[in-house]
């Protein structure tokens, strides 16, 4: 197409979104690199400062990528935990509200091994550990990649690969949701808001990010904010969850 390769380029074009007169009636939260979050536009004016006028939530990318799994032929391990809270401190500052780690997980002969799924998890749980204790709400999501010429029936196979998303464990873990029934039913709400507002009367500073693209999903989540549960309704949440075994661990265990 003729356009350079260059740092400019690539400075220019995004100042195209971020600068788009309304872009925060349309756009909620963005996530940007290192080296994007520290770029102007062209009078001067941090792309940082642009976006929240827009009140558009920024994101950082905080891992330091992919690299291929030494041992483990076709697999990733994401890397970057090194020096990780200080990095956390400096994008706090520059106003970032949520930090984004890519752990990847790739379809194949023999793969995502279990030596895979553990070391990712592992360094998922450090990576949101630290941005808790950074004051910031960490997105924890392992990416299964749609990559290759794999059926849909081997992606199934590999997600439940996790314990917890076996058919038997999701079976199994369904009491959780119909416990919820019949307070959902007082409180005119669903099982989920209901559930939403639980986790939110836990501690005050909880944020779930709703992790949804479909707009009714996504009211359905926001009005939880208006449900009010009582201290009888806490209870009885609470003595009935203490009664209920969750199957399926969390992550495989190391072999």
């Amino acid at each position: 197409m003729g356009i350079p390769h260059t740092e400019e380029a690539r400075r220019a074009y995004r100042e195209m979104i971020v600068a788009t007169p309304g872009v925060g009636d349309c756009i909620s939260g963005v996530i940007l690199y290192d080296g994007t979050i520290r770029q102007k536009v062209h009078d001067g004016t941090p792309f940082i400062k642009v976006l929240t006028d827009a009140w558009i939530i920024l994101g950082i990318k905080v891992d330091a990528g992919a690299k291929d799994m030494a041992g483990d032929p076709g697999e990733k391990m994401t890397e970057g935990l090194d020096r990780l809270p200080a990095r956390l401190q400096e994008y706090v500052q520059m106003g970032a509200g949520f930090p984004k780690w890519w752990a990847v997980l790739a379809i194949g002969d023999g793969i995502p091994s279990q030596d895979c799924i553990v070391a990712n998890a592992q360094a998922l749980e450090h990576y949101a550990v630290m941005c808790q204790e950074g004051a910031l709400v960490p997105i924890v999501e392992p990416e299964v990649l749609m990559n290759g010429t794999h059926t849909m029936e081997l992606c199934g196979t590999a997600t439940e690969g996790v314990p917890r998303f076996t058919a038997e464990a999701r079976k199994a873990n369904r009491a959780l949701v119909d416990l919820l029934g019949p307070i959902a039913e007082r409180k005119n709400a669903t099982p989920a808001q209901i559930a939403l507002a639980w986790l939110l009367a836990q501690k005050p500073w909880i944020v779930p990010i709703p992790g949804t693209t479909k707009v009714h999903r996504l009211q359905e989540n926001v009005a939880a904010v208006a449900v009010e549960l009582g201290e009888s309704d806490l209870r009885v949440i609470e003595s009935a969850t203490l009664q209920i075994t969750v199957q399926g661990a969390r992550y495989s265990e190391a072999p």
